[in-house]
């Protein structure tokens, strides 16, 4: 997601949103190797109170505002609180997030990330998804039941998934093209260089897809 955000500035875009932030730091470091691009980090409030306490000050192209994307419309969250831009090319980024909500808020959050963008600008949406695996519900292909209790244990389970094969007609529905999907093993081959000996399991389910607003 990183490199998307990189081509996605190469092409012209001017403004970074990170949806359910959490303690990423992207818009940390290329704030000031971007200073011309806005980022907006949208996340819990109680998550970014630790978050601006350890974090430098904010800048004038990075903004933290606190809402709760379960329970928050996001058009209307962007447009009480400036700077965010809706006429600037805009690349929103939900890295893991999604897959915790359930199907309806997945719905309402796109339709938002669709009209927080005016018609003549681009709007452009990273975000990682997971697949239902087991029983029809979304989980991680190899996944251990030990994770699963420790994500149950932690009010974490997961809620939505979406095949591969099906995310092109669901995106279509919310006014979305599918521009590319990235599975585990295409990024192990893209990123890891290969090291003496076993090679190493990767967690199968947590799929990456970039898809660009009709």
């Amino acid at each position: 997601l990183e490199a998307a955000t990189s081509e996605a500035l190469r092409d012209g875009f001017t403004q970074v949103v990170v949806l359910g932030a959490g303690f990423d730091t992207l818009a940390l470091r290329l704030q000031s190797v971007h200073p011309n691009v806005s980022f907006i980090e949208v996340d819990h409030p109680a998550t970014q109170r630790y978050k601006r306490a350890a974090m430098p000050s904010e800048r004038l192209n990075r903004q933290l505002i606190a809402a709760d994307l379960g329970r928050s419309n996001l058009s209307t969250v962007l447009s009480s609180c400036p700077p965010p831009d809706p006429a600037a090319d805009t690349l929103f980024l939900a890295e893991g997030l999604l897959m915790y909500l359930p199907s309806w808020q997945v719905r309402t959050l796109l339709s938002n990330i669709r009209d927080a963008v005016h018609p003549g600008a681009r709007c452009r949406l990273g975000f990682t998804f997971v697949e239902p695996y087991i029983d029809g519900h979304p989980d991680f292909a190899h996944a251990t039941r030990g994770l699963r209790l420790w994500l149950q244990l932690r009010g974490g389970p997961f809620r939505w998934g979406v095949y591969r094969e099906q995310l092109p007609s669901f995106l279509a529905h919310h006014g979305f093209t599918v521009r590319a999907t990235t599975i585990p093993e295409e990024l192990r081959q893209q990123y890891l260089t290969p090291t003496p000996g076993p090679t190493p399991t990767l967690v199968n389910g947590d799929n990456i897809c970039l898809a660009d607003r009709t």
